[in-house]
């Protein structure tokens, strides 16, 4: 006599099939209507099934499902329904190429943030319109179930539109679903604390250009060699401070070079 299929095996199909179907989650009502009804499931399974594989939103409370709440399955859950090769495909497609485009894009304004639709992505990959209507409405229900750095968003779009967070970088060049299942549930680093902060080393610069006024008093340098001495070094502890890749380190950076390439030309010549 074969083994009874397990509820959570039942449902992933229930649920997977509805999302094929439809191209949208069916609420908490149609999967326990479907296991009742179908399948012949009894009891109460939706608050029961694992988050790695299903998402409900929104989420039980007091371990009681509403029932208008709507029943997602993770990039995972649609493995192991068994289908949606070509969906996990695209939907990892989508991902490499949002975290790419990400790091293109130039707000307007401060706080913009890039926005991905579904005829973006259809356009950009030269989709066309064969099988993409059913196809990218499905890909859609999972990008909205993980946590990659897209949030859903009424958009005009008639798919989807998710907007992109600086979250999605990590996952570049992502080549498999596994690989992505490791970056995603990676705990990201924490920032080691600065060993000194800021006030340490403003405060360093400061005491660096009191000693070195003194001096080269004493040595009677010129005004403009004395200038370009505490600019360069002032500079340089501000730059090293600011570790960062970003636009202020960088404009320290090229200070730093040409405040110490005007006292190296004041010094030697």
């Amino acid at each position: 006599m074969p083994e009874p299929i397990a509820p959570r095996d039942v449902a992933l199909d229930v649920v997977w099939k509805h999302i094929a179907t439809h191209g949208r989650r069916p609420t908490s009502q149609d999967v326990d209507r479907a296991l009742y009804r179908d399948r012949g499931v009894r009891g109460e399974v939706i608050s029961a099934l694992p988050e790695d594989l299903f998402t409900i939103a929104p989420p039980a409370a007091g371990g009681r499902v509403e029932d208008g709440a709507l029943i997602g399955l993770t990039a995972a859950g649609v493995r192991a329904a068994g289908g949606g090769a070509r969906e996990l495909e695209l939907f990892l497609m989508i991902i490499r190429q949002a975290a790419d485009r990400e790091r293109e894009f130039e707000p307007a304004s401060q706080g913009d943030r890039f926005r991905l639709t579904a005829s973006d992505v259809s356009a950009f990959n030269r989709l066309g319109d064969s099988g993409t209507d059913a196809l990218l409405p499905r890909v859609g229900e999972i990008l909205r179930a993980e946590h990659w750095g897209g949030t859903w968003i009424q958009g005009t779009d008639p798919h989807w539109t998710f907007e992109i967070d600086r979250g999605v970088r990590r996952f570049v060049g992502v080549p498999d679903l596994d690989t992505y299942f490791q970056v995603r549930n990676q705990t990201p680093p924490s920032l080691a604390p600065p060993r000194f902060d800021a006030l340490f080393w403003t405060g360093f610069a400061a005491v660096f250009a009191v000693v070195a006024a003194f001096l080269t008093g004493i040595q009677q340098w010129s005004v403009l060699r004395t200038l370009t001495l505490l600019a360069a070094v002032t500079a340089a502890v501000l730059a090293l401070h600011r570790r960062r890749l970003d636009l202020r380190t960088r404009v320290y950076g090229v200070v730093a070079v040409m405040c110490a390439a005007g006292f190296g030309w004041t010094f030697w010549g």
